[in-house]
């Protein structure tokens, strides 16, 4: 089954499905500390570019580090 996806797709699905996409993720400014459930968290904002469109995504915590601004990288979720 093939689960390419286009930006518009994805956000318009729903939100537990199947990805499969390559883009461009841009860091959006510092990362913020939050405070939720009783616990000090990092989140950064970051951008998605696809030749589809673009879109908003935030990164938490350990993800943070992994992301290199203005890197390509493949999003991938499979059940």
């Amino acid at each position: 089954m093939d689960v390419t996806k286009t930006v518009a797709e994805i956000k318009d699905g729903d939100t537990n499905q199947q990805v499969n996409i390559v883009g461009r993720v841009t860091l959006q400014g510092n990362y913020e500390t939050v405070y939720t459930k009783g616990k000090t968290l990092k989140k950064q904002e970051a951008t998605f570019t696809h030749q589809s469109g673009s879109m908003r995504i935030v990164l938490w915590e350990n993800d943070i580090d992994k992301i290199i601004s203005g890197q390509t990288y493949e999003i991938k979720k499979s059940w």
